[in-house]
């Protein structure tokens, strides 16, 4: 069984990328302006990050906390 992600863990990860990453918008708008059956629709829009990616705040996670070789490698 995969490992439960506690809100601890989520907690720890927002303090340590919160000044590194873009607090990004979101947009409501209707399924049907996208040829849908009208419905509620929330984009979190992740492409205004400094990257430009929504992968932006996994790597950086993974760059702050991954274990550095030592010096001269």
């Amino acid at each position: 069984m995969p490992d439960l992600i506690e809100l601890t863990h989520i907690e720890a990860a927002h303090a340590l990328l919160r000044p590194h990453i873009r607090r990004t918008p979101i947009a409501e708008v209707s399924g049907a302006d996208f040829g849908l059956p009208p419905f509620p629709l929330t984009l979190k829009l992740e492409l205004l990050q400094h990257s430009g990616s929504f992968m932006a705040r996994r790597r950086f996670r993974h760059l702050l906390t991954r274990a550095l070789p030592p010096s001269g490698w």
